[in-house]
C-alpha cells in the first residue's frame, strides 16, 4: 500500500446546504449547483460532523474478552459560522431557520472554488436545521453563531452523479 498524499482542510473543503436531493448516494451536479455554499461563512474549526458509533455488548461469561460488535451510528453536525455586518450579506444567518429541511453536503480534497463535477466523493447528511445560536461575546473575536443539523439519514460515501 502506497503512502497517502495528505491535504489540509483549509481551502480544500466545500460545504453546502442543498434543499433537494433525490438520492443521497448520488446527488446530481444540478442539485448541488442549486445549493448555498457555506464554506466562506464557516470558521476554520467550524465544521463538526459529530460522527460517533455505539458498541453492542457481545461478551460471554465463558470468555475473558469483553466482546463487542458495531452498533448504531450517530451523526450530529454542528456548524460554527460568521455573521455578516451588512444585513444583505448575512446569508448563513438567514439560511438557518428552525425546522427547515435540506441536505448538508461536504466535499474534501478539491479546492473550494472548483465546481461540482460527476464522480467527486461527498458526504450527504439529510436533516433539518435547529435554531441559530449566537455565540458569547469575546475580546478580539468576530461575531459568530452555531447551528445544529438534526439528521434523518446520511451517506458518508456518496458520489456525485452527472
Amino acid at each position: 500500500m502506497a503512502a497517502p498524499v495528505l491535504f489540509p482542510f483549509d481551502g480544500r473543503t466545500k460545504v453546502s446546504w442543498v434543499t433537494t436531493i433525490a438520492d443521497i448516494a448520488a446527488p446530481t451536479v444540478a442539485e448541488l449547483d442549486a445549493g448555498t455554499d457555506l464554506s466562506c461563512f464557516l470558521t476554520k474549526d467550524g465544521l463538526d460532523l459529530g460522527v460517533s458509533e455505539s458498541a453492542v455488548d457481545g461478551g460471554q461469561l465463558c470468555s475473558t474478552i469483553d466482546g463487542e460488535t458495531a452498533g448504531t451510528q450517530k451523526i450530529a453536525p454542528t456548524l460554527k459560522m460568521y455573521r455578516a455586518s451588512v444585513a444583505a450579506d448575512d446569508d448563513a444567518w438567514d439560511l438557518v431557520v428552525l425546522g427547515t429541511a435540506g441536505h448538508l453536503v461536504v466535499r474534501y480534497f478539491t479546492p473550494n472554488a472548483t465546481a461540482w463535477t460527476a464522480a467527486q466523493k461527498v458526504i450527504v447528511v439529510k436533516g433539518q436545521w435547529g435554531n441559530p445560536m449566537p455565540a458569547a461575546t469575546a475580546a478580539n473575536q468576530n461575531v459568530t453563531f452555531s447551528a445544529k443539523v438534526y439528521v434523518s439519514s446520511v451517506n458518508l460515501k456518496a458520489t456525485v452523479a452527472a
